[in-house]
């Protein structure tokens, strides 16, 4: 009887907590209206964090010189770090400026962090703009970026696009994910005024925020660490849909099981740390970005017990020998419409983001595997003491005129 009602509780807040990010993601529909304002140029530092990226360090570079910005008003830097192979020579020879790490650096974190001490004292400098090195970039971005600027924000999000869209199934699954972490989160956020998150690459966040707030970040996921560190401070995080970057994503199962690995350790490694601040910081300020940041790092979690306790329950069913037809059949009808469902959501956000679905096609089939492979990833993380940071290769040399004409 108490086995059955804690399946109980753990199912009843699974449904409560996916109803909340349900009921936020309708306002992603809602019209937002761009005011036309005046304001400075802003000089930008472009930061890449780059270690072993000679096969497309070249091709972001470019992207990021043919910028529709004054020439005068950003630099580009690649920080090397742990390079083995020509992304230093080849860096130096597209004309970006480096800074070379001299001390240990285990993860992208260590060489943002490093960067940001080095350009401390350059006072040109009103924002720094992230990219990693296998990212390609829309013309328009910087101009986007100060417009979000000059409306006040301290730090943006950009619109997080696929340059390797079509290769496989599982690009395609990634592509879909992140489409819908754009809409349905950021979007969302953004049309009620409220502050959305920092995803990995393509933002950014101003030098007095660096210097107030500092980057003084310990886990395996600094990006959605930094946006806690801005959550706590009551700094809001805007999102850019114009400010486009073009990202590689895995095309191998085996790379991308590791990089999920990562990012869900840091995510537990979050909760470890801020779960109690932001508990705190919500009563103090009512900031409902408290709730979006604890509720991100309970994803592990809650995506685990529920499914655990879904199979639990199915068990509990198929017990009843009388009814086991009934089970059986109400079950697989349940993952039929699902699966359904969520070949219309996949559908929608493909049409949206304005892309062929022929071209997407076997994600979309297959977008539950790379959804359901999460659960044993979590299991194993929840468990885990220890992941690190491995690099990732990246081959995908597409330039920014190839991904703009698809």
């Amino acid at each position: 009887m108490l086995f059955k009602i804690i399946i109980d509780v753990i199912i009843y807040f699974s449904l409560i907590y996916g109803s909340y990010y349900l009921l936020m993601s309708v306002f992603a529909f809602k019209k937002n209206k761009k005011k036309k304002i005046d304001g400075k140029t802003n000089y930008f530092a472009v930061l890449v964090a780059a270690r072993n990226e000679e096969k497309v360090i070249v091709e972001l570079i470019e992207s990021l010189k043919r910028q529709n910005y004054d020439k005068n008003k950003f630099k580009i830097y690649v920080i090397i770090n742990n390079c083995t192979d020509n992304t230093l020579e080849l860096a130096k020879k597209s004309g970006a400026s480096i800074i070379e790490c001299n001390t240990s650096i285990k993860c992208k974190g260590d060489a943002l962090k490093y960067a940001f001490k080095e350009l401390k004292h350059d006072n040109k400098i009103d924002a720094y703009v992230i990219f990693d090195a296998d990212n390609v970039v829309h013309p328009d971005f910087l101009k986007n970026m100060n417009y979000s600027i000059n409306s006040g924000f301290k730090a943006a999000q950009g619109n997080r696009e696929t340059k390797n869209l079509g290769k496989n199934w599982l690009t395609s699954s990634y592509a879909i994910y992140f489409y819908l972490q754009n809409f349905m989160f950021s979007r969302s956020r953004r049309n009620i005024k409220h502050s959305t998150i920092i995803n990995g690459t393509g933002f950014m966040v101003t030098k007095e925020l660096i210097n107030t707030i500092g980057f003084n970040v310990k886990t395996l996921t600094e990006d959605i660490e930094f946006s806690c560190l801005c959550a706590l401070n009551n700094i809001k995080i805007d999102y850019v849909e114009d400010a486009i970057t073009y990202d590689e994503q895995p095309t191998n199962f085996i790379v991308s099981w590791h990089q999920r690995m990562r990012w869900t350790k840091g995510t537990l490694e979050c909760f470890r740390l801020y779960s109690w601040k932001l508990i705190k910081n919500l009563f103090k300020t009512g900031n409902i970005i408290n709730i979006d940041m604890l509720f991100l790092y309970l994803a592990p979690f809650v995506q685990t017990l529920s499914f655990l306790a879904l199979m639990a329950n199915t068990i509990i069913q198929l017990i009843n020998i009388e009814m086991i037809q009934l089970y059986v059949f109400k079950n697989i009808v349940s993952l039929l419409i699902s699966y359904l469902f969520g070949i219309i959501v996949s559908i929608f956000i493909i049409l949206y983001n304005k892309h062929k679905l022929k071209d997407t096609l076997s994600g979309i089939l297959s977008f539950f595997i790379f959804v359901f492979s999460w659960i044993p990833i979590n299991i194993i993380c929840i468990f885990k003491r220890k992941v690190d940071w491995n690099h990732i290769e990246h081959n995908a040399n597409i330039t920014i005129n190839e991904v703009m004409k698809k």
